[in-house]
């Protein structure tokens, strides 16, 4: 599947980095909450902006932040 969709949209570099790791089954995780918080927080904002709920991502923010502080 990997060749079938690198050459297309879905290529990229993080896919290239990525493929190794799921193909030796390392699913360790490489960030961090804090990051992933800020980018689902832009989400929130967004999607706050543009009136359109997002329930699940909310619940998920949620989540993250109790295991932030």
């Amino acid at each position: 599947m990997y060749h079938a969709i690198r050459g297309g949209l879905a290529g990229s570099s993080v896919l290239d980095a990525k493929v190794p790791l799921i193909l030796d089954r390392n699913f360790k995780p490489g960030g961090t909450i804090a990051i992933n918080m800020k980018d689902l927080t832009n989400v929130m904002q967004t999607a706050h902006d543009l009136d359109v709920p997002l329930p699940l991502s909310s619940q998920l923010l949620e989540i993250f932040s109790r295991f932030e502080g």
